[in-house]
Order: structure tokens, then C-alpha cells, then sequence
């Protein structure tokens, strides 16, 4: 009897000490991404591309008029 009792404590302490580290493993999601979504979304896959169009749009735009500036500038001189 005395031995079945040391096994089973022996048992019960090994089952505490291993459930420590495995539970230790476990991680929480990181709090942004799991609330307000990953990256990469359509929608905002499709307002990333708004953004380039409107960037090159803005970007001619400032061309012909860094242009149109050069040339009435040196005309005035």
C-alpha cells in the first residue's frame, strides 16, 4: 500500500512540475491584429492602390507646373 501511495505522489508532482512550462507556452495575440485586422485586406489592399494613383496624379501634376513655372520665370528675365 505504502508503495502504490509513493507512486502515485511521485506521479501527481510530475504532472504539476510539466504542466508549468507547457502551459508557459502559450502566447496571447498580439492586441492590435487581433481586433482591428491584419494587414493586407482587400479594402485596404484597394485604398493603397487610391493612394499610388492620387501619389502619381499629384506627382505629373507638380511636373507640368514646376515646368510652366521655369519657363515664365526665365522669360521674365
Amino acid at each position: 500500500m505504502q508503495v502504490r501511495a509513493l507512486v502515485a505522489v511521485f506521479l501527481l508532482t510530475a504532472l504539476v512540475l510539466l504542466a508549468g512550462p507547457a502551459a508557459a507556452t502559450f502566447r496571447k495575440p498580439p492586441f492590435n491584429g487581433s481586433i482591428f485586422g491584419k494587414r493586407g485586406t482587400p479594402d485596404q489592399v484597394r485604398s493603397m492602390a487610391e493612394v499610388d494613383t492620387t501619389a502619381n496624379t499629384m506627382n505629373a501634376l507638380c511636373a507640368v507646373a514646376t515646368e510652366a513655372c521655369n519657363a515664365w520665370y526665365s522669360a521674365d528675365n
